[in-house]
């Protein structure tokens, strides 16, 4: 009898099945429903799987989890970005961290965390099953127990039972089974749809440093990065991280909100007066299109036009 089963070969299911292979626990097993185990880890990042991030305190690490940054406070005391780096390179893989603070392995290849953590989890005596997935759990009086499952013939019997399906509906369905309160989820991470016309025009220009603040109901939610222009409104970093902390609140809005755009990236409304009163007397001779104040250059060229056209002011 297995001592322990964790449902989900992706990368918390793999982690799960080390950690406790590595602390002692005999015949620890991993079923993965698909055939390929950690899928999902070797198409992260655009491929690279960007693995980590750069911020070493966990009280300030919880702060970018949105809904968890209380019950997460624990985990990350005993493991968090700095023991995730550690961890690989002691197994092999090492990491370099980009501009924005993203941690990629050094061969800038998901398949070398791929590797490493089939490797690691073979090393330590896991056993992986792929195709198998768990369908019903039943606990058994006498303690652990009998799983069904799609690939499986007859009830097989384990200890004890690990949830790492992810977003699949069925570790939510398990978990109700057995007796856990589940909170329904909602949509996040996703892009907006505005009304305003006059950006559809400027589809695919990307502007970096923008304060976005979202208004929802009677909550406020702030975000500052870059923001991408799409023909149907806004998405990029910020966006998704926005979406991501307002999810429950839009969700009980039914997706209405207002979205205010700093496009001069935060800067001083006074500070920014002056310059433009200074602007007139200095820039005089050039048109709109080319003469603006320092802080605002760094506005994309089509963004600086559409704005001055939406402003009904003459570029040339």
């Amino acid at each position: 009898m297995p001592e322990l089963v964790v449902a989900g070969g992706g990368a918390a299911g793999f982690m799960a099945a080390i950690t406790a292979a590595e602390a002692g626990l005999q015949q620890v097993q991993i079923w993965e429903a698909t055939a390929e185990p950690l899928a999902k880890v070797r198409i992260s990042g655009g491929g690279r799987c960007n693995l980590t991030h750069a911020c070493w305190d966990p009280a300030e690490l919880v702060a970018n989890y949105p809904r968890g940054e209380k019950p997460l406070r624990g985990p990350f005391s005993r493991f968090a970005a700095g023991d995730a780096v550690a961890w690989f390179s002691e197994r092999g893989v090492d990491l370099h961290e980009e501009a924005d603070g993203r941690m990629f392995p050094t061969s800038n290849s998901s398949a070398t965390v791929v590797d490493a953590l089939r490797r690691r989890a073979e090393a330590v005596g896991v056993e992986l099953h792929s195709q198998r997935a768990l369908q019903a759990v039943q606990p058994l009086a006498s303690g652990g127990f009998a799983l069904k499952g799609r690939g499986l013939g007859q009830p097989l019997h384990c200890a004890k039972l690990l949830l790492a399906t992810g977003g699949h509906p069925s570790g939510r369905q398990l978990a109700q089974a057995l007796g856990h309160r589940v909170i329904a989820p909602v949509p996040s991470l996703f892009t907006l749809r505005l009304d305003g016309k006059f950006l559809r025009e400027l589809a695919g220009v990307s502007q970096g440093l923008v304060p976005l603040e979202l208004h929802v109901g009677a909550e406020i939610f702030r975000q500052r990065g870059t923001v991408l222009i799409t023909h149907w409104g806004l998405s990029g970093p910020a966006l998704l991280r926005l979406t991501a902390f307002a999810a429950r609140a839009l969700h009980q809005n039914q997706y209405r909100a207002e979205l205010r755009v700093d496009w001069t990236a935060g800067a001083d409304p006074q500070i920014l007066q002056q310059q433009l009163r200074q602007a007139r007397l200095d820039l005089a001779r050039k048109q709109l299109a080319n003469g603006r104040p320092e802080l605002l250059l760094a506005i994309k060229k089509r963004l600086w036009l559409a704005l001055l056209k939406q402003a009904q002011l003459d570029a040339a």
